[in-house]
């Protein structure tokens, strides 16, 4: 009950945050204090913090590197959607900290390729297999094939 009480705090904050974003007399270090106020479970997904920081960086464009970086190292991209992983990885003005993020999430993307390569292999192998066992079938109808044969 408590986590689900805090995850609602969370939808409010992000909500603050996207309504006080565009707002060019808010200072960085204030914007960072909302962003990082909540503790990590007090968000299932960080696509709406992810929109607030977003839109916080293109009204203040006149923000230096670090300040993006420490700014954008509050969300973490394990819990974006793969809408925002992608438009993410699109934005041009993303910072080093997304950048790591991104190599670690080259890493996942690379291992699920593989995985999807394995598994891709295992389902042709057991469709050639099933091909064989339906062609079997159907050239002896009456003899079942699953016993193995006593007697010729």
């Amino acid at each position: 009950m408590a986590s689900n009480r805090l995850q609602k705090v969370g939808g409010l904050v992000d909500l603050y945050m996207a309504e006080v974003a565009p707002d060019s007399f808010l200072k960085p270090s204030k914007f960072l204090a909302l962003a990082t106020a909540l503790p990590e479970g007090a968000r299932d997904s960080h696509d709406s913090l992810y929109l607030a920081i977003n839109m916080y960086i293109q009204v203040h464009d006149k923000l230096g590197e670090e300040e993006k970086m420490q700014i954008c190292c509050a969300i973490s991209t394990k819990k974006l959607s793969p809408e925002r992983c992608k438009q993410l990885a699109q934005n041009s003005k993303r910072d080093s900290c997304s950048v790591v993020e991104d190599g670690r999430l080259g890493a996942r993307l690379e291992e699920m390729q593989w995985r999807l390569q394995e598994l891709e292999m295992a389902c042709w192998k057991m469709q050639r297999q099933m091909a064989k066992m339906t062609k079997t079938k159907s050239s002896s109808p009456t003899v079942s094939r699953s016993l193995p044969r006593l007697c010729s």
